[in-house]
Parts: C-alpha cells; structure tokens; sequence
C-alpha cells in the first residue's frame, strides 16, 4: 500500500495518522499503451519490480465514478529488493492491519468487498 500525505512528519509514525490515508498503487492508462503494460511500467518505475503478468480482479463502482483493480504476483526477491522514491512511504501489510488503516474511498471499498477471498 502506499501512503498519501504531504505533511513530511507523517513519513515518521504513518500509522498514527488520521490526516494521511493509503491506498493501492494507482495507474493511468499511458497513451498507446494497454493498461497492463501501464501497470508494469508504473510499478518498475515506483518500485523497481518488472511484474511478469497482471491480472484484472474487479471494479469497484462509487456513485457516478469506478476505478479497476489489478493484481499481479510478487516473489520473495522483488519484495527484498523493492526500491522506494524519497519520501514515499510503501509498505506490506496483513488483511488485520489493512483493517486498522486509514483508506482511501476505493481502496476501502475494495477491501471490504473482497475481505474474504483477501484474507485466504
């Protein structure tokens, strides 16, 4: 998940913040680009991960607005060599502590949703 804030001394204590909210890593369709290979390129950018294959869960609808959700498989190498961009705040979290978080409206959606395929 990633954090949003702009209020630098929330980096420190991120789950302390009721200001900040996280999010799953969103990405715009790139002009002559399929949304997958958007993903792919947007992910290795942010994180330094080539993702071999995403794969399309669902979409989730807010009023008169719906955002897509992919999803792609990490091995134990991309997670220990994942980079970070200065300032930004990724991190991994268990479906408990996802919970607890403070989301962002689609995000939040999307996990109370799909909770329990989630949490297997």
């Amino acid at each position: 998940m990633l954090l949003h804030d702009t209020n630098p001394e929330v980096y420190d204590f991120p789950l302390n913040s009721d200001a900040s909210h996280w999010s799953f890593l969103s990405v715009e369709r790139e002009k002559s680009k399929t949304i997958e290979a958007s993903i792919v390129s947007k992910v290795e950018k942010i994180t330094g991960i080539k993702l071999t294959k995403v794969t399309h869960i669902t979409e989730i609808q807010i009023d008169d607005k719906s955002e897509n959700f992919y999803q792609a498989k990490l091995t134990d190498d991309n997670v220990n060599n994942m980079s970070r961009e200065q300032g930004q705040v990724l991190q991994f979290f268990s479906m408990k502590e996802v919970e607890r978080l403070n989301l962002e409206p689609y995000s939040k959606k999307f996990v109370v949703d799909n909770f329990p395929t989630l949490s297997i």
